[in-house]
């Protein structure tokens, strides 16, 4: 499989290559971190006395059946499959590392510096020079490992919250989150104000507060989510986008501050009375059940990979797809039959 480039089209900005050599001498690849990871692998490097994250992304990919998923009878909770399914989780990260440098708003996440290609013969060879335990074989197989690329993301190393015993770092790190909470979320609705929804986000996309995974991104515009007037797409409603962002608030509420306060609350800190974390980023599912706080109209429902029913009670700060609309002028793509805006081209989507 010959390397290539994010995936460009839908006038989304590119994350660039990653100019230094990788199979350098100066390069050392330390260790492949033993963490969960559904995507990918993460790679410790070392190059010039400086400590970088290299996200390699594995070669095995998933192709929806867009006929099958539009044939008319999904509900609204299973209607983003190929909204999902069509950029690769590298293609995700690309996109978005790439609005976030467009924007000057690198410091709201880890910071990317370029993508790289290598084959997994080539990682291997380098963590054994530095005598990892774990090589990228283990989790790549077949006949043709010297021919396999995997595309990676190289960004800068965020240490843990530091603790003496090494082996209860990654507790610790999740207990000292909480004072962290409140910038953690501004950060959230700014990548929603730039037009970047995470879809995935819980603790463990954390380290030491700082968002390190944007795997499951979506950055508009998207060719399978909606256009800003709403019209001539038959793919995504036009609070797509909208009901992700939510979504993001329900997860950063129900996976990261109410696991802290459930997990996390009692335990002692330094100089700190335990208690709960009152910060709210997302009300409750039964929020209008009390007749004083129901709303006009029915509630949309939080759309979410996962496929659970929730229903999106209260909207977020930033619909990201106002992104767009707030643009100006409007980016252009030179396309055959001529020039046109950006808002042509979604409208454009084939059905």
């Amino acid at each position: 499989m010959a390397p290539r480039e994010p995936n460009q089209e839908y006038e989304c900005p590119k994350l660039g290559r990653f100019l230094p050599d990788l199979m350098a001498d100066d390069v050392e690849f330390i260790e492949i971190l033993d963490c969960q990871s559904a995507h990918g692998k993460v790679v410790k490097m070392r190059m010039k006395d400086r400590l970088y994250a290299v996200k390699f992304f594995l070669s095995k990919s998933y192709k929806a059946d867009y006929k099958t998923v539009y044939n008319g009878k999904k509900s609204p909770y299973s209607c983003c499959d190929p909204f999902d399914w069509h950029f690769s989780p590298f293609d995700n990260e690309s996109r978005a590392f790439g609005r976030l440098q467009e924007m000057g708003c690198e410091h709201l996440v880890a910071k990317a510096h370029g993508y790289a290609c290598l084959t997994v013969a080539d990682i291997d060879k380098k963590l054994e020079a530095s005598d990892s335990y774990l090589r990228m074989s283990h989790f790549e197989d077949g006949p043709y490992l010297d021919a396999i690329h995997l595309h990676g993301i190289v960004k800068d190393w965020v240490e843990m919250a530091e603790y003496p015993n090494k082996k209860a770092r990654r507790i610790w790190d999740r207990i000292n989150q909480e004072s962290k909470f409140p910038r953690m979320l501004e950060d959230l609705h700014e990548l929603h104000r730039i037009g970047i929804v995470v879809r995935d986000i819980s603790a463990c996309q954390y380290v030491n507060g700082i968002l390190v995974d944007l795997s499951l991104a979506a950055t508009v515009p998207h060719p399978y989510g909606p256009n800003v007037s709403g019209t001539g797409n038959a793919y995504s409603p036009r609070w797509t986008f909208l009901s992700l962002a939510a979504y993001d608030l329900h997860a950063f509420q129900t996976n990261i501050i109410d696991k802290w306060n459930k997990s996390f609350a009692s335990v002692s800190l330094p100089e700190k009375i335990p208690e709960a974390c009152t910060l709210r980023a997302y009300p409750p599912q039964d929020h209008y059940k009390h007749e004083k706080n129901i709303p006009m109209g029915p509630h949309l429902p939080l759309l979410n990979y996962h496929g659970n029913e929730l229903l999106m009670v209260q909207g977020p700060r930033h619909d990201p797809l106002d992104f767009l609309a707030n643009r100006n002028p409007p980016v252009e793509s030179s396309r055959k039959g001529g020039t046109r805006s950006l808002f042509d081209e979604l409208s454009q989507i084939p059905k």
